[in-house]
């Protein structure tokens, strides 16, 4: 087959997770009433990802078979493919890196910050064999480029015309990133991808990044724990500000779930418990699955205590909590947190908000003409936001 080399208003997003590799393949328009660029979906494809097939490395053969199958399916390559990454292939911590500079500067500009963070990497090259860094902040002697005077309100801090502009001249700056560890055979299965058909156009991304900036401008709130009840991981992201301030994931969720269902009840789980979430069981049925849950999640909920209590050093957590992901339906899980008051005792305020994000809020509502919807498609609606609303911290 003849490809055409790029198809040049088409963008693909791809989301993995340890259920299944989403794509979207869309056109960038004009949205209603002048409101910034809207995306219009051509074709949305999802990749089921088994049971068996869900360790790293099977998940990245996955993700270069879904690359192949969509640039075949639509007769283009796009010219941009943006992946979204999380716990199914990596190990993702927050990292910061100092840079001191040789003399005074009064302004960044994203090529600069582009230079300055390419000598980071350099630095840094040796520490792991297969691994990415996805810069997320700028820190002026040592606060966020956002609480820095004279700096634009964006949530990124670096507009694409003015860069930062500093009130007085500074020699130390940092970074704030992400660094995702893959396996080195799954690294080596990315990097084939990238040079499939010619060369494919794609950039990575963390899965907690794109989300956080998604949700923090769908919620209009700075502060949040977002967790992502997965079904191989939970994983949760603190932000402040907008900006990310903690990572952390634990190997604990919906999967978990169905096999207690499975074994006390037998039959198929899986199906037992969407309809469940659903709420299209019969009276007994919900009695005898929330029985199960309840004793489940109270295990998995002793988990996500001491992950949180790992964030407290940080300071106060926000009381603002938003669940996602394919365990979010359950509605055992914010009952849950609710009840348990988890946040509480961490918090500044007495009592904490817990509310389920949706693909559906990502868009204001819109379901992108029924591409997305629910919260276990949070990820792949937050990825096609980010990629029309992201403002890079370093361009070339």
């Amino acid at each position: 087959m003849i490809f055409r080399k790029k198809a040049a208003l088409l963008n693909a997003a791809v989301e993995v997770t340890s259920d299944a590799i989403r794509v979207l393949v869309f056109e960038v328009v004009a949205g209603r009433d002048g409101t910034g660029p809207a995306p219009r979906i051509i074709k949305k494809l999802v990749f089921p990802i088994s049971s068996v097939a869900r360790s790293p490395l099977r998940v990245a053969t996955k993700v270069r078979e879904a690359l192949f199958t969509t640039v075949t399916e639509i007769g283009a390559v796009p010219p941009h493919i943006m992946i979204a990454v999380g716990p199914e292939l990596a190990q993702e911590s927050l990292v910061t890196w100092p840079i001191r500079l040789a003399s005074p500067i009064t302004y960044i500009s994203r090529g600069s910050a582009a230079s300055y963070f390419t000598t980071l990497l350099e630095q840094h090259a040796h520490e792991a064999e297969a691994f990415f860094v996805y810069p997320i902040d700028i820190l002026i002697n040592g606060y966020s480029a956002s609480l820095v005077p004279a700096v634009s309100s964006h949530m990124h801090r670096v507009s694409p015309e003015k860069g930062i502009a500093l009130p007085h001249g500074v020699r130390d700056i940092s970074f704030r990133a992400v660094r995702s560890l893959f396996d080195p055979e799954v690294g080596r299965v990315l990097a084939d991808a990238r040079k499939g058909l010619g060369g494919l156009p794609i950039d990575f991304v963390p899965t907690p990044v794109v989300v956080a900036e998604a949700a923090c401008r769908e919620a209009g709130v700075g502060q949040m724990l977002l967790i992502d009840v997965g079904r191989m991981n939970t994983t949760i992201t603190l932000t402040n500000n907008c900006s990310i301030r903690e990572i952390v994931s634990f190997a604990s969720g919906y999967e978990q779930w169905v096999k207690a269902v499975a074994k006390q009840y037998g039959g198929n789980a899986e199906n037992l418990l969407s309809q469940y979430a659903s709420g299209v069981v019969n009276a007994a049925e919900r009695s005898m699955i929330s029985s199960v849950l309840s004793k489940e999640i109270e295990q998995w909920g002793v988990l996500l205590r001491e992950a949180l209590d790992g964030m407290y050093p940080l300071g106060p957590l926000p009381a603002d909590i938003r669940l996602y992901g394919i365990g979010a339906a359950l509605p055992e899980v914010g009952e849950w947190i609710r009840r348990a008051q988890i946040v509480a005792r961490l918090s500044a305020t007495s009592s904490s908000t817990v509310r389920i994000l949706t693909a559906e809020n990502i868009f204001s509502g819109a379901t992108l003409g029924g591409a997305v919807s629910g919260s276990a498609e949070v990820g792949i609606a937050s990825l096609v936001y980010y990629s029309l609303n992201h403002c890079p911290v370093v361009s070339p």
